[in-house]
């Protein structure tokens, strides 16, 4: 949600069965040049965009939204393969609308193949009944919102710049919200937040080496009769350190189920979006972290059993 800028392009007027009618769609021919003179000024900062709106089909009207990237998440729920290939593809919630995989479907004056559709009679996760990619979006299309998102998240004022362009574009009752970007005191608490992490990770990480190395030492007659039965050093350690790596990210594994499932949801009384700045690349870089130094703490290990024959292994009781 930080690098997301949602574009509501109408207002909307309840009716009496508690749904929402959209009062000035836009058409899809008209929304799509705005958003082809847009794109190129923000370059290569754009990493994904949609259009989204409702269809009409057999006198009903249906959500559709259209994307341009595949994303495991995206309401368009379109493999990459779908999206290559040469037919139109729609996916269909069907709890909305019954279908099967390889039905074709008529939008407007195109037809479209069912590549991807949910459980039927299931009500569907997704916010949209059909979901195809942005360049086969139907023409007919009455278009209520988009949105884009960026490859990395903007500061605040380049937030607020990009916001103007938008507004510049469509105008009228637009409205367009902003990412969520956290301000100074949050990152400032996010950086302390990681830096206590990364303290108590090493703490952890001396006390499993101490309890790992206070369990090799008294493996070390084992370790001195596999040498009798002509295993190399290599091999052992090739052995030790298999075990070494395994009790690692076990332990690894479950400290981050705890953080996720049980400190991350109370890191959120003091910090307001403690998930934008724990990201996958944050997990990625402790867990670098972590090996990186266990792998250090092994490799004195090695160093410190190399030049011992097999006698003085055996003595070291």
């Amino acid at each position: 949600m930080n690098k997301f800028f949602g574009i509501s392009l109408t207002s909307y007027e309840e009716q009496p069965d508690g749904s929402y009618k959209p009062l000035s769609p836009k058409s899809t021919a008209e929304t799509k040049a705005k958003m082809d003179e847009l794109l190129p000024l923000l370059g290569d900062k754009v990493d994904d965009y949609y259009l989204c709106g409702f269809v009409t089909l057999n006198g009903k009207s249906y959500s559709i939204y259209g994307d341009t990237k595949s994303d495991p998440d995206s309401p368009s729920n379109l493999t990459a393969a779908d999206r290559m290939s040469e037919s139109k593809v729609i996916s269909v919630c069907r709890h909305e609308y019954p279908c099967e995989i390889g039905d074709t479907i008529q939008l407007g004056n195109a037809s479209y193949t069912v590549a991807a559709a949910d459980v039927p009679g299931v009500m569907c996760p997704r916010a949209f009944v059909f979901g195809t990619t942005y360049a086969n979006l139907p023409e007919d299309t009455a278009i209520t919102g988009g949105g884009i998102t960026l490859a990395d998240a903007p500061t605040e004022e380049e937030a607020e710049e990009i916001a103007a362009l938008i507004y510049s574009y469509f105008g009228g009752e637009t409205r367009v919200h902003l990412p969520v970007i956290p301000d100074l005191v949050t990152i400032q608490f996010n950086r302390l937040a990681l830096a206590i992490c990364t303290v108590i990770a090493v703490l952890v990480l001396l006390n499993v080496s101490l309890v790992y190395f206070y369990l090799l030492s008294q493996r070390t007659r084992m370790l001195g009769i596999y040498h009798l039965c002509g295993c190399t050093e290599e091999q052992i350690q090739q052995m030790l350190s298999l075990e070494w790596f395994v009790i690692l990210n076990i332990c690894f594994a479950g400290a981050f189920l705890l953080f996720r499932s049980q400190i991350m949801e109370r890191l959120s009384v003091f910090m307001e979006t403690p998930e934008l700045f724990y990201t996958s690349r944050v997990y990625l870089g402790v867990y670098i972290g972590y090996i990186l130094f266990s792998v250090g703490l092994l490799l004195m290990s090695s160093i410190s059993r190399q030049g011992k024959t097999t006698a003085e292994q055996l003595r070291e009781v």
